[in-house]
């Protein structure tokens, strides 16, 4: 349901917004998680008689309080008639401060798609939702594997940059996914994949316990032979996905999942 409403007219009304924004603020700068209180200023918002520009410095210091404040990302997410471009370099800031901010490397996955396709923001100033991958320019993508990889060198252990790092690959495969009998499309997929490949092994080489490289490891393995079907790269892709099974036992079914696609030459999926 929309938050946007028809403007009320007179002074009276945009000292009253301001007065419920102030409300909004004081209870935000006591619990900046409050539902409540960032869903009824997203109402108040949606009067339009209220400075956006102050609104953006209003979010900024609370992420810069709490990056991690979901309600924060989301309330970025609402929108409120910046540019897509603006919120890409502040997700590019966020990250090189902190570079285990998920929420930033999420925002930036709904951002790419939606300047790579020049689409237009929705009515009611909220992003569309974002897809398991989108078809990004080779050169952004190139770009975004940059980005990513010093994150995991930096700090190998934590998710959020192997999880984005997973949808650029994604995104490197519907390349190919949308035009299988693309020869080219298929080639170039394959260089990248074996650039990553690549990089995650002289990952390893200097974090041998690393086991997120481990899993990246059998992902890439995994893509590259849903590429070139059955070969060597199939059965390194289960011989990896195997050892994984032993090295985290609580992830057992996501691993034979997996090793279901490869054997079958299927897309992976997971």
């Amino acid at each position: 349901m929309s938050l946007r409403a028809s403007p009320p007219a007179g002074e009276s009304a945009v000292e009253a917004a301001a007065k419920e924004l102030q409300l909004t603020q004081e209870a935000l700068m006591r619990n900046p998680k409050s539902y409540s209180a960032w869903h009824h200023r997203k109402w108040v918002l949606g009067y339009g008689l209220s400075s956006l520009e102050a609104e953006l410095v209003l979010v900024e210091m609370l992420l810069d309080m709490d990056s991690r404040n979901f309600h924060g990302w989301a309330y970025r997410r609402f929108r409120m008639g910046t540019p897509a471009e603006r919120e890409l370099q502040y997700t590019t800031k966020k990250i090189q401060q902190n570079f285990s901010n998920y929420s930033a490397w999420h925002y930036r996955s709904w951002l790419l798609p939606l300047l790579a396709e020049k689409d237009k923001v929705s009515g009611d100033g909220a992003l569309p939702v974002g897809s398991a991958a989108a078809l990004l320019p080779h050169a952004l993508l190139a770009e975004e594997y940059e980005l990513v990889s010093q994150a995991f060198f930096t700090e190998p252990e934590d998710q959020s940059g192997w999880i984005y790092h997973r949808w650029l690959l994604g995104c490197t495969m519907e390349h190919c996914r949308r035009a299988p009998a693309d020869r080219a499309a298929r080639a170039q997929a394959r260089d990248v994949l074996e650039g990553q490949l690549a990089l995650i092994e002289e990952l390893r080489e200097a974090e041998p316990g690393c086991v997120w490289g481990r899993k990246q490891q059998a992902h890439v393995l995994g893509l590259l032979a849903e590429l070139e079907g059955a070969g060597a790269r199939r059965e390194e892709a289960v011989a990896a996905l195997s050892e994984l099974k032993a090295l985290d036992p609580l992830r057992r079914g996501f691993f034979d999942h997996a090793l279901s696609q490869v054997r079958r030459g299927a897309a992976m999926t997971v």
